[in-house]
């Protein structure tokens, strides 16, 4: 989608909700902001916007403001812009294959949809939400508690029952956000109302945008995380790599311990194969992750470094301890030298 008429200014104050004072080639000038979310983030003094002149000579301001540069991003912040770069991208057939028609603003009994599209032998209703807050790489949605979203996920919810596929496009305004999660500080609702649709049915999608001053198209998909669900897969697998070193330990006491029965203890025969290859099948797992992520965006979170050294410090236990276990007998590295 494009903009005519494109001319850049400095961003002065912002009145309302509906209106901003800027300075326009150093002339003051009243435009009507196509976004009445807060945007606190991206509305800072002197900040460099972009605004498209109206054809309409009768309206009270001439000009719309449509983005606005936030350090090294320039972000669209016109808030019909994602149902329009939107449609263009469903119309192309790149949001479904074999889609039949694309429909907007469509009713479903007490319900209504941004989209309905024909696609796959179904019909599938889609919601958009545009994205323009970001936090280091991170973006969330929303900006402002908002009880229409959390509806529309509802009535998602519902139609997925139904046995019609339910999306839900969270289309962000910006390029090199890094991934998306629902913003749980100001709308835990939101959140809550948006996992609990992706485990019923409801497909939730990320999409990141090329904008430049007079245009935004959708470009490629961003990951969708869950922090709460990082943090269970990460002490998941921290309490699994302990349980291999322990387990793997435990075995090492028995051959210290020749006057051990191992029969006594069965289980450290059967463990640690188990442990090791629980191991061995996380870190692959997160290898793959990594490898996608390094490939569509840069890894950002902190998590993935303790993750990480996590796996590598469990790695070398487990390597020091295979050794102990294969060095001949007598060999500073066996069992046997350990103990006097």
């Amino acid at each position: 989608m494009r903009y005519p008429n494109i001319v850049q200014a400095r961003f002065v104050r912002r009145p309302n909700r509906f209106v901003a004072d800027c300075l326009l080639e150093g002339a003051p000038v009243t435009v009507h902001v196509k976004n009445t979310g807060r945007c606190r983030e991206l509305l800072v003094p002197d900040a460099a916007v972009w605004l498209t002149k109206s054809e309409n000579p009768a309206r009270k301001t001439a000009y719309d403001l449509v983005a606005v540069q936030k350090g090294a991003r320039l972000i669209n912040m016109d808030a019909q812009a994602p149902n329009a770069a939107f449609g263009e991208y469903a119309r192309a057939g790149r949001f479904l294959p074999d889609t039949q028609s694309v429909r907007a603003e469509v009713r479903c009994g007490d319900s209504r949809f941004d989209f309905a599209m024909e696609a796959g032998g179904r019909t599938h209703y889609v919601e958009v939400k545009g994205v323009t807050l970001e936090e280091d790489g991170v973006v969330r949605f929303p900006d402002a508690p908002t009880q229409r979203g959390v509806k529309h996920l509802k009535e998602l919810q519902a139609a997925a029952a139904r046995g019609c596929g339910a999306h839900v496009v969270l289309v962000i305004q910006m390029a090199g956000a890094e991934r998306f999660e629902p913003n749980d500080r100001t709308h835990p609702a939101f959140g809550q109302a948006l996992r609990q649709a992706a485990e019923n049915g409801v497909q939730v999608h990320a999409f990141w945008c090329r904008v430049t001053p007079d245009s935004m198209n959708i470009a490629g998909e961003t990951p969708v995380s869950d922090l709460e669900t990082q943090l269970a897969v990460l002490g998941a697998v921290i309490v699994g790599n302990l349980l291999a070193v322990s387990v793997l330990q435990g075995r090492l006491q028995l051959q210290r311990h020749p006057q051990w029965r191992e029969d006594a203890f069965p289980a450290l025969t059967v463990l640690p194969r188990l442990s090791v290859s629980l191991f061995l099948g996380a870190s692959l797992y997160f290898l793959a992750v990594a490898w996608r992520d390094a490939r569509e965006k840069p890894a950002s979170t902190q998590l993935q470094m303790v993750l990480w050294a996590n796996i590598l410090a469990t790695g070398a236990v487990l390597l020091k301890t295979r050794v102990a276990f294969q060095a001949p007998p007598g060999s500073t590295a066996s069992v046997g030298a350990v103990e006097p």
